[in-house]
C-alpha cells in the first residue's frame, strides 16, 4: 500500500472516531438538557414548616396549569395539601392535592385526579385517572379510585 493511501486510511478512520466521539458528546449533552429540562418542569416543590408535626410537608405550585375537566386553575405559588413525600403525588398530569387534604404512607394521587376538603388517602390507596374526592373522605388500604368517579362529603 502506498504511504498516501496509508495517510488517508489513517485520516479517515481519524475522521470517523472524531465523528463518533463528538456523537457520544452529543447525547451527553442532549441527554443533560433533557435531564435538566425534567428537572425544572417539576409541577410542585414541597415546604417543611407550614404543617403540624404530623405531616412534614405542604406543596406548593412551581408553574401554572390547568385542569380542563372540572375547571380548576392552579397558579404558580398557591399553597396545596400536605403529603408525607414526593411519592404520594405524580409531578405529571394536572392532579393535585388541594389546600386541607392529607396524603400519606404508600398512598398515590396521579394523572389528572384532585383530592380537596378534610380528605385523607392513605395506607396504599390509589386515586387516579379523573377521578375526584371532596368533603371529608377517607380513602385506604388497598382501594383504588379512579377514572372519572367522585366520592364527596362524608364517603
Amino acid at each position: 500500500m502506498p504511504l498516501n493511501d496509508f495517510a488517508l486510511l489513517f485520516y479517515n478512520d481519524i475522521l470517523s472516531l472524531y465523528f463518533f466521539s463528538s456523537a457520544f458528546v452529543l447525547i451527553d449533552i442532549l441527554s443533560r438538557a433533557s435531564k435538566e429540562d425534567y428537572m425544572s418542569d417539576k409541577k410542585y416543590e414541597l415546604i417543611e414548616g407550614t404543617t403540624n408535626a404530623d405531616w412534614p410537608y405542604r406543596i406548593r405550585a412551581l408553574r401554572s396549569f390547568t385542569d380542563y375537566v372540572s375547571c380548576i386553575n392552579i397558579k404558580a405559588g398557591d399553597l396545596g395539601g400536605c403529603i408525607q413525600s414526593e411519592r404520594n403525588l405524580s409531578q405529571e398530569g394536572s392532579c393535585w392535592v388541594h389546600q386541607d387534604a392529607t396524603i400519606y404512607d404508600e398512598a398515590r394521587v396521579s394523572g389528572d385526579a384532585h383530592v380537596a376538603g378534610q380528605s385523607v388517602i392513605r395506607d396504599c390507596a390509589q386515586v387516579s385517572g379523573n377521578a375526584r374526592i371532596y368533603g371529608s373522605v377517607y380513602v385506604s388500604d388497598h382501594a383504588e379510585v379512579y377514572d372519572f368517579a367522585l366520592l364527596r362529603d362524608n364517603a
